[in-house]
């Protein structure tokens, strides 16, 4: 499990088209778009690092920065240990074919 806290989303602004996905997606409201200079900015203090916006982002401009590599990975341990997450479970049931 990984704690908000110091974990914020951040735009990569050379990649953001300003679809405006991220503001759609952002359950906290951190997001806004910066008519002024045209782009997408994120309020750190709103932001709770959830990933939405990354997810949500078509063009990998949106991502979470304060991870600590072993966090990272520890997650993906995490999901690959679950049986079907992502891919279907092999069926224990044995059917004689003729």
């Amino acid at each position: 499990h990984l704690a908000p806290g110091h974990v914020v989303a951040s735009v990569r602004h050379s990649l953001c088209t300003r679809c405006g996905k991220c503001l759609d997606v952002c359950p906290y409201g951190a997001r806004t778009l910066d008519a002024e200079h045209d782009r997408i900015v994120v309020d750190d203090i709103l932001c709770q690092g959830c990933g939405s916006c990354a997810s949500a982002c078509p063009n990998s401009a949106s991502f979470i920065r304060g991870f600590s590599d072993r966090q990272v990975l520890s997650v993906i341990d995490a999901a690959l240990a679950v049986p079907g997450r992502f891919a279907p479970v092999p069926s224990t049931d044995v059917k004689e074919t003729l």
